[in-house]
């Protein structure tokens, strides 16, 4: 971006994203709008017409991701590692991340991988927890909403349905098949 007056636009600093990671540790991700190439005066030849300095005289930092000079127009940065625009990617599902990302073992991760990967675990189908999921819960025990069923007719319980629950593995029983096993002395 270039003035009326010929002078090159300063550089801004978009807004940072600031999250906690799961380990504890602050993750920022921040958009920054690098300067065009700035125009000089060439004094070593007196002239007074404008010189363009090169691109790559404007190279601030190495992306972490393709270790290739960053000269793009803008850079991601997360924590205190640069990033081309389209290096930055979720480490498990490979989506772009523009505004916010987390960190772990130096592995980049979108919201839904980080928690799937990370985060509290389904007692039915072990999968991670988002923290946007709707869930259940028995005792300590806790559960998407779908995987909230009996392990026998495969059922999804109802809220305020009875249930039993085994407490060594979390399974979930729903009253009818657990009288039914009950009844025939499949129980003990």
């Amino acid at each position: 971006m270039t003035s009326a007056t010929g002078e090159a636009a300063r550089s801004t600093i978009r807004p940072a994203v600031r999250s906690t990671a799961a380990d504890g540790r602050s993750v920022m991700t921040e958009l920054l709008e690098l300067q065009p190439p700035v125009r000089a005066m060439d004094t070593s030849t007196g002239s007074s017409s404008p010189v363009d300095i090169k691109p790559e005289n404007t190279i601030l930092c190495t992306c972490m991701e393709c270790q290739d000079p960053i000269r793009d127009k803008f850079i991601l940065k997360v924590v205190d590692n640069a990033y081309h625009a389209t290096c930055l990617r979720c480490s498990e599902c490979a989506e772009p991340l523009t505004t916010k990302c987390f960190i772990k073992d130096d592995a980049v991760y979108c919201k839904d991988d980080f928690y799937k990967k990370f985060g509290t675990k389904c007692s039915y189908c072990d999968d991670g927890i988002a923290p946007q999921s709707v869930i259940r819960k028995a005792n300590e025990h806790v559960y998407h909403m779908q995987c909230f069923k009996c392990i026998i007719c495969k059922r999804e319980m109802a809220t305020g349905e009875e249930f039993y629950l085994i407490p060594a593995d979390g399974r979930l029983v729903c009253k009818a098949d657990y009288e039914s096993a009950k009844n025939k002395g499949e129980l003990r």
